[in-house]
């Protein structure tokens, strides 16, 4: 969540060069004779030399140009079926089964239906306990493929990760049994979100709040004092998904893009993100007065559409059209 900012302001100033011309005088009498420019050669086009210059040459151009690009897309895209993928994922040589579960995690993505593939289920929880034979950047992956599916059988096999010694092992294994939504494998997590890891500690708060997890209420309460801005803000939503008092304050806050603005390592993008989450999860507390004026606010003037047109919805769902539409000044 820790996304970076980057700015540059680079401005140029060029100064102005002034020179006098003088025009050379001439001698009473002396007659200048007139300059002529010679005339440059012209080539005879025969019909074979135009057709070469004007029909073969660019056509060779646009075949190059193709070509390059076919072989781009050959190189970063995946012709692959899924039971090509299946084999690979279950192939004798690392190299091969680490191709097709960076495949797979995109295919799983984009093809939904084959969630319900038991065979892709079955082979994704073979091979996350075979994980160590991946390399640390690559067996991420299985966690997050596992997520993706959002299978529960899966949840057992997601539990041994929890023990893994490789921390982005432990983020992406939470964020799976986090996406994957059983409530009770919450009490797997609250261990987690006091980890010293403030990586680890942030995805824990969050995925509680997505299983809205009830007995990870004292947790989380404790954490809305962490060091960590985003471990504040992901407790506060995740309070909020309980419904519980402790949220309001912080959603009081986060309601405010100018407060937002005030944080570390904040951008418009990563602020339009928490807003709508924010508005997302406002729904139990539509009787505070700050807060339903802080979405008054962003419905009418807010930088970002999207937030706009949530608070909006927000507002005609918890009072009346009419109230709604004054919002954003109709």
């Amino acid at each position: 969540m820790g996304n970076k900012t980057r700015s540059a302001f680079v401005g140029d100033r060029m100064d102005d060069v002034r020179s006098d011309i003088h025009e050379p005088e001439t001698s009473p009498g002396f007659e200048e004779e007139p300059l002529t420019v010679p005339e440059e050669p012209t080539e005879r086009l025969t019909p074979p030399r135009v057709i070469v210059r004007f029909f073969v040459i660019p056509l060779l151009l646009v075949l190059a140009v193709v070509g390059l690009y076919a072989f781009f897309g050959w190189l970063l895209g995946t012709q692959k079926s899924p039971e090509d993928l299946l084999k690979d994922l279950r192939s004798a040589y690392p190299s091969t089964r680490e191709h097709a579960l960076y495949d797979l995690t995109y295919t799983l993505q984009t093809r939904p239906e084959l969630r319900n593939d038991d065979r892709f289920l079955q082979a994704l929880m073979e091979q996350y306990r075979r994980r160590q034979e991946f390399r640390p950047e690559i067996r991420v992956y299985l966690a997050l493929a596992l997520g993706h599916l959002a299978r529960p059988e899966s949840l057992t096999v997601l539990r041994e990760g929890l023990a893994d010694s490789d921390p982005r092992m432990v983020f992406y294994t939470i964020w799976a049994i986090g996406r994957i939504g059983q409530p009770e494998a919450g009490a797997w997590l609250v261990p987690f979100a006091e980890h010293p890891d403030d990586g680890i500690r942030e995805m824990a708060v969050y995925a509680l709040g997505n299983l809205r997890y009830a007995p990870a209420r004292d947790v989380l309460i404790r954490r809305l004092d962490d060091t960590n801005p985003s471990v504040r803000m992901n407790a506060v939503l995740a309070l909020a998904q309980l419904q519980a008092p402790e949220a309001l304050s912080g959603l009081r806050q986060l309601s405010r893009r100018d407060y937002l603005r005030g944080l570390p390592r904040m951008d418009a993008v990563k602020a339009e993100g928490i807003l709508l989450n924010v508005i997302q999860v406002a729904d139990a507390y539509a009787a505070d007065p700050e807060l339903r004026q802080n979405i008054e606010r962003l419905a009418r003037s807010d930088e970002s559409l999207k937030v706009r047109n949530a608070a909006l919805d927000w507002l005609r769902r918890h009072g009346s059209g009419k109230e709604g539409n004054r919002a954003v000044g109709q």
